[in-house]
Parts: C-alpha cells; sequence; structure tokens
C-alpha cells in the first residue's frame, strides 16, 4: 500500500489546523460574521475569472498544434483544478495531459503545453513573489531565497529540456508513464518559436495574478481591513509559489499559513488575514465539488444516451 499520498494529506490538514489555531477559530467566525456581504459578488466574479484565464493560456497555447476552442479548454482546465484540489501537489494537473490525448493531441505536445504554462506561471510568480521577499525579509533570507530559485530554474531547464535530463526523468520518476515525454523536445521547440504566444501567455499570467490579489484585496477590505494593493500582489506571489511545494494536495495549509504570516507583515490584522485566504480556500473546494458534482452528472447523462 502507498502511504504517501494520506500522509501528504494528513501533513496538509496537520498544518492547516496548526494555522487555524494558532489565528484562532473564534477570530475567524468573527470576522466572517462581520463580513460586508456587498463584496461578495466581486470575490465570487475575480475569483472563478482566475479559471478562466487560465483557461485562455491553455487555448492560446493549444491552438499551436490542435483545434481547441475557449469552451473545451475552460473544460479541461475546471476539470484539472478540481482533481488538484484533491490530489498532493500539483499531480492533479497531469490529468489534463491525458484530456488533451484524447482531444487529439499527441502526448508529447500535451506534456509541452502543461510544462511550458507551469513554467510561465513559476516565472511570473518567481519575479513577482522575489520582490516581495526583498521588500518585507532580511537581505540574508532574501539572497537564500533567490539562490533556491536560481538552483531550481537551472535543474528544470536541465532535467526538462536536455536529452540526459529527460532520460533520467523517464528512468526514475516517470517509469512506465514515460511515453509522456514522446515528442516533448520538439514541442516544446514549437512553442519557444511563437515568440507572440509566450508574450501573451506571460501577460494573462500576470493578469491572474493580479486577479487572485484583487479577490484578496475585496474579501480584505469587505472584513473591514485595509491594504496596500501592491504589496499584497507581492505576498500573494509568494503564496501562490508556496501552493507549489509537492507536500500537500493543491499547498494544503502551506498557503495558508504562509499568507496569514505575510499579511500581518504588510499591516493586515492576523484575524482578517486568516478569515481572507480560508474564505478563498473554502470557495475553491466549493467550486472543486460543484464542477465534480456536474461532471458526475454530465458522464451519466452521456452513458444513458449511449445506451
Amino acid at each position: 500500500m502507498d502511504f504517501k499520498k494520506p500522509a501528504k494529506i494528513i501533513i496538509g490538514l496537520a498544518i492547516l489546523a496548526g494555522t487555524l489555531y494558532y489565528i484562532g477559530f473564534e477570530s475567524i467566525v468573527e470576522n466572517f460574521s462581520k463580513m460586508d456581504i456587498i463584496y461578495l459578488p466581486a470575490v465570487l466574479i475575480f475569483s472563478l475569472a482566475s479559471i478562466f484565464i487560465n483557461s485562455l493560456n491553455l487555448f492560446l497555447l493549444g491552438n499551436l498544434f490542435q483545434k481547441l476552442s475557449v469552451s473545451k479548454a475552460f473544460d479541461f482546465v475546471f476539470t484539472s483544478f478540481a482533481a488538484t484540489m484533491v490530489t498532493p501537489g500539483r499531480l492533479g494537473q497531469i490529468s489534463i495531459v491525458y484530456m488533451l490525448k484524447k482531444h487529439g493531441f499527441e502526448l508529447g505536445e500535451a506534456t509541452a503545453l502543461v510544462f511550458v504554462d507551469k513554467a510561465v506561471t513559476i516565472f511570473v510568480l518567481s519575479v513577482f513573489g522575489s520582490m516581495g521577499i526583498l521588500l518585507l525579509m532580511p537581505r540574508e533570507f532574501f539572497l537564500q531565497v533567490l539562490a533556491l530559485l536560481t538552483a531550481g530554474w537551472t535543474g528544470g531547464l536541465f532535467f526538462f529540456y536536455s536529452e540526459f535530463g529527460r532520460n533520467i526523468i523517464k528512468k526514475f520518476v516517470l517509469g512506465k508513464h514515460q511515453e509522456l515525454f514522446t515528442g516533448f523536445k520538439k514541442s516544446i521547440d514549437i512553442i519557444v518559436a511563437e515568440k507572440k504566444a509566450l508574450i501573451k501567455n506571460i501577460f494573462l499570467t500576470f493578469i491572474r495574478l493580479n486577479i487572485t490579489a484583487l479577490t484578496e484585496y475585496a474579501l480584505i477590505i469587505s472584513l473591514g481591513g485595509s491594504v496596500d494593493y501592491i504589496l499584497l500582489l507581492l505576498i500573494s506571489a509568494v503564496t501562490q509559489l508556496l501552493s507549489f511545494v509537492p507536500l500537500t494536495p493543491n499547498g494544503l495549509g502551506i498557503k495558508e499559513g504562509g499568507f496569514s504570516f505575510l499579511a500581518t507583515l504588510i499591516g493586515v490584522p492576523l484575524g482578517i488575514a486568516g478569515t481572507t485566504i480560508f474564505t478563498m480556500t473554502i470557495l475553491n473546494y466549493f467550486y472543486s465539488a460543484v464542477y465534480t458534482a456536474f461532471f458526475i452528472q454530465k458522464t451519466h447523462f452521456s452513458k444513458i444516451g449511449a445506451d
């Protein structure tokens, strides 16, 4: 039996419980009860818009290889989003590769699309997250993070772009799933050659970062707090970077604790910071549950129609 997946869920729940205990459950409930619901429509629209922007990125890059509609890209991204909420690290996002393959993409093309999209996301988050760490944390800590990010980017480029690195991943990481890299290098070259598509992807990712920050900003204001938007944008980038740590499902617990701590450094009261990030987590799981129910119902009726 593989104990890694349940262990990661337990770790995530433990970190989440520790964060909740530190902030105070009563404080979160009290702040939530005082929320000004006039901001709720903006929060809901912004949080859904973030997923839609991600769909546009897939649509943009996907059409370099195959015809892909915005609605189909949205379907793929939302399905992957729902899976990601309950799987360790970003494992759920691999499901997009198989959905793209079923749609007619080669495995190498689908893998390259996911890799480039995530690489661009991490790049944008790294740039703005580094600024946040530089402004808010000691210089020594910033240099350590910068060194870690540099090492991570260097290692990532080596393992995914060089033939030797990809062979190591095929043998020791992917195992029976090593067909994911068939045609990967060629597909990467095609995407990299399309400079306009890459620039649009970077721009949309920056917009998505702002939309997430705007969601957090609206929540903080609705709870009676105030915050500098630029600083919030920077710590939002750091928080999203933390969610890529493959320790818990979708960074569960890590991003809640990270955001709550960082928000206090820019003047947001701990109770409001905690209520903000926990509300966003609840919204994400709510969207995931609703879409999963919709997907199951759609699949069920499709089978009935086929019979």
